[in-house]
């Protein structure tokens, strides 16, 4: 019941929780279809996350570590919106906490579900994913169900990105620059990780890898950043 009443009181307990939880679930979900028929030819070098999550009969453990992150990350948005509430310009940095935390989880539901839709042949929604999918490549058309795969993966990093970036900004502007170094090392390893993944892809090798560091990444950073705001302005 401690441990309860904590989550409810505590939003970094909470999202310390869930990332453990996505983890978790992530790597059982990974070793259950590695181990299946569906799986046999699957690699952690070579496979995309959301092939996992796409796979048939697995893939909802995969989605669910993906709901549990997003989770996390609804709660650092709160946080953050809480955390720059003293600050002069806090209703436009609410709209911009609240605008980049929906590109990162809205980003993070459509890699994860992409296996789930269905491209209609005309519409307004099909010729603007496809605009966008030609500026941004993800998986191959070959192994993808739906061009909105790319839209999603775009979405995430950009949100992270602009995210981090603003935060990163903020400390720095409220009296903080010792958090500034972290937060900049973390941010010019996603984009070294975004980078590293285009031209694997391009390869058709090791895509897994960068793609899981990037996760990880983000991971710590959210961790962090929940850290950070539990001493107010």
């Amino acid at each position: 019941m401690n441990f309860l009443k904590e989550l409810h009181a505590r939003p970094e307990r909470r999202i310390r929780t869930a990332i453990a939880a996505a983890a978790l679930v992530m790597v059982v979900g990974h070793l259950i279809i590695l181990n299946s028929a569906a799986g046999t030819d699957y690699s952690i070098y070579k496979t995309w996350v959301s092939r996992f999550a796409a796979t048939p009969g697995y893939g909802w453990i995969i989605k669910l570590s993906i709901g549990l992150f997003c989770i996390a990350l609804v709660d650092l948005c709160r946080m953050t919106i809480r955390w720059t509430r003293p600050l002069r310009h806090r209703h436009a940095l609410k709209l911009a906490w609240m605008t980049l935390a929906t590109m990162l989880i809205g980003g993070l539901c459509l890699v994860a579900m992409y296996d789930m839709y269905v491209e209609p042949e005309r519409g307004v929604w099909s010729r603007t994913v496809k605009w966008v999918t030609d500026l941004w490549s993800g998986p191959s058309d070959q192994e993808i169900e739906g061009v909105h795969h790319s839209v999603g993966f775009l979405l995430f990093v950009l949100g992270f990105g602009l995210y981090a970036a603003l935060l990163a900004i903020t400390e720095w502007s409220v009296g903080r620059p010792a958090m500034l170094p972290t937060s900049s090392f973390l941010i010019i390893i996603a984009a070294a990780l975004v980078a590293w993944l285009m031209v694997m892809r391009s390869q058709d090798s090791l895509v897994g890898i960068p793609q899981r560091v990037l996760l990880v990444v983000v991971a710590v950073w959210v961790v962090r950043a929940a850290a950070t705001m539990r001493k107010p302005l």
